[in-house]
């Protein structure tokens, strides 16, 4: 793995275990074995490698859900398999979502970091709109939902439960999220009942 490569990842792991404010580059080179100076070669700044890290997170999902595109046809599956994203991300319970960690340090980090995670969340939220309306086209969703809405409220359902989970150190608490999620849109729910 190239040496920028491995410094995007470590940063990442620090960033999703203790946040981006709790870690220097010296911690980075230590684990890697090289001098701070190479890091900095290569990430000028901690703004630049928070950019990065955005970027690979970005492009990851990114490719995640086009796979979920390619081989999932229902879109009930479509948004089961997404909210599992979320899952994989927590892992064993000592990791959040690094665009998590970095919006709840959005004052401190640069506008255009601030703007990559929002960028991120609503790409998030208007991919599960979408899939809300296929949904509801099928007759498999509710259609007195309102997509836009629900796509906020399961990104940030997803976000929250994790944090929950890792509070707790409990994977159900994650698990309970996704199917009163799941549960909301369902075709056959009272019409006119809250998604959260």
């Amino acid at each position: 793995m190239a040496t920028s490569a491995q410094i995007i990842e470590i940063a990442q792991e620090y960033v999703q275990k203790v946040g981006f404010h709790a870690f220097s580059y010296r911690d980075i080179a230590e684990r890697i074995g090289i001098r701070t100076a190479s890091i900095h070669y290569h990430f000028p700044t901690k703004a630049h490698l928070a950019m990065a890290i955005v970027d690979r997170v970005r492009y990851a999902t990114a490719a995640a859900v086009a796979e979920i595109e390619a081989s999932v046809a229902s879109p009930g599956e479509r948004l089961r398999r997404y909210c599992g994203l979320f899952l994989q991300t927590w892992g064993s319970g000592d990791r959040l979502c690094p665009m998590c960690m970095l919006a709840m340090g959005q004052d401190a980090i640069p506008a255009e970091v601030q703007g990559g995670v929002r960028d991120f969340w609503q790409g998030g939220e208007s991919w599960v709109a979408r899939t809300v309306r296929a949904g509801q086209a099928t007759g498999a969703f509710r259609r007195d939902l309102d997509p836009r809405s629900v796509g906020r409220t399961f990104v940030a359902a997803l976000e929250g439960g994790m944090v929950a989970a890792r509070a707790f150190s409990d994977r159900t608490r994650m698990e309970d999220v996704i199917e009163h999620l799941m549960d909301s849109v369902k075709a056959g729910r009272t019409e006119g009942a809250s998604t959260v």
